[in-house]
């Protein structure tokens, strides 16, 4: 039996049509459209003009690899209440990219963050 030869290949994220996300490959600048159905959990971490790797096998796309962390900009979060650690020392903030996560009551809004792309939990401020 012979291995697979899976492909990667590194190309830009373009934009969303109606029902996909367009990618440009940074080589030959040809672009390629993936269903958005086959991409809800990375699109939460692909922002226009982000650069990914696309495997393949055989000209057929399989996915989008992602890196292990993603660095998004903070776009709504909640005022932290002074003294209110007893419950939690965190709080709900929203991300470019629609995704909802938790974050230190230090985080304001416009700020960039650090996600871990496994599992979408805050992991740090951006430097």
């Amino acid at each position: 039996v012979e291995p697979a030869q899976i492909e990667k290949r590194e190309m830009q994220y373009l934009y969303d049509t109606d029902d996909a996300m367009v990618f440009m490959d940074n080589e030959t600048y040809d672009q390629v459209e993936i269903p958005t159905d086959r991409l809800k959990w990375e699109r939460n971490f692909i922002v226009p003009n982000s650069n990914v790797n696309i495997s393949s096998y055989e000209g057929e796309i399989l996915g989008v690899i992602l890196p292990d962390k993603a660095t998004l900009k903070v776009v709504e979060c909640e005022q932290a209440v002074k003294g209110d650690t007893a419950t939690s020392a965190s709080k709900n903030a929203v991300l470019e990219t629609g995704l909802e996560v938790k974050v230190p009551l230090f985080i304001n809004q416009d700020e960039m963050i650090v996600v871990n792309t496994n599992d979408g939990k805050y992991s740090g401020r951006a430097k």
